[in-house]
């Protein structure tokens, strides 16, 4: 639990690591499989 706003976790979080990919989530880049236009594969 956090009283911050997900727009200041989001400036505290290196983009390289967890980028931002839509207005309410962030993924670890590591999970990410590919990217296609509007969607995601994450990995398992």
């Amino acid at each position: 639990m956090t009283l911050q706003t997900f727009g200041e976790l989001v400036k505290l979080i290196p983009k390289e690591l967890i980028p931002r990919v839509h207005k309410s989530f962030m993924v670890s880049i590591d999970k990410i499989e590919f990217i296609e236009k509007n969607q995601i594969l994450l990995s398992n």
